[in-house]
């Protein structure tokens, strides 16, 4: 025997707008929940390009020191001291139609043979540096980036990090709570005098720029900014 047909059921009209605007939102917040998901995909993949990141085991970051990057730097080094020994025996030279004569030309040479004959010296030795460039980890981070590295920095010691912007180059600022233990923690007597002209310049003795990093100043920023919030909270 057939089935009576059941009745049609009739939503009234403030109902409907009711479920509509529900399913609205519902696909809204999913739109937004999609965005979200693709933006952290996009960002994990982008970083996961240039970072060696161990996240199943220890959720240790590290970032590789790029060694094109410091041959660069030492080139250029080595370009400056030529120049410097080039001043050092000029009789004097003539810039903008203004004569210098031999003995500022001969000052301004020893002190480029020297800055930038240290600065040789440190990206040489930091270019057969087989260690990661930085660290992160639940314990803070681990600076090797450069010649005045300032080894581990517990989270519970940083306050802040700042952004310095120095002759077109940019430097992130740890600022810490304990900066004299930092600079007494440099036993070279030049890297712990470089850390205190940090200090006293720009607020802290440590400074961490991408010049010798596999990635680039924003995506070293982000990555230590969002590391910095998420472990301040735990």
């Amino acid at each position: 025997m057939a089935k009576p047909v059941g009745r049609t059921k009739f939503i009234p009209i403030k109902e409907v707008s009711k479920v509509d605007h529900k399913s609205d939102s519902v696909r809204a917040n999913g739109f937004l929940i999609s965005v979200f998901c693709y933006r952290k995909i996009l960002l994990t993949s982008m970083l996961d390009s240039k970072i060696n990141i161990n996240m199943h085991t220890t959720g240790q970051i590290e970032i590789p020191l790029s060694k094109s990057k410091m041959t660069l730097m030492f080139i250029g080094s080595l370009a400056f001291v030529v120049t410097g020994f080039l001043l050092v025996f000029s009789p004097g030279i003539t810039i903008g139609g203004k004569f210098y004569n031999s003995t500022i030309i001969f000052i301004t040479g020893i002190v480029a043979i020297l800055f930038f004959g240290a600065c040789a010296i440190m990206i040489f030795n930091k270019l057969r540096d087989n260690k990661a460039g930085l660290i992160i980890n639940k314990t803070g981070i681990i600076d090797n980036s450069s010649g005045i590295s300032a080894g581990h920095i517990p989270w519970t010691d940083i306050i802040e990090i700042t952004t310095l912007d120095i002759v077109n180059q940019r430097f992130l600022m740890i600022v810490i709570d304990n900066p004299n233990h930092y600079i007494q923690r440099q036993k070279n007597p030049l890297k712990r005098k470089a850390a205190e002209i940090n200090f006293k310049n720009y607020g802290s003795p440590i400074s961490i720029s991408a010049n010798a990093l596999k990635l680039n100043f924003n995506e070293l920023e982000i990555l230590l900014q969002t590391q910095l919030s998420n472990n301040k909270l735990q």
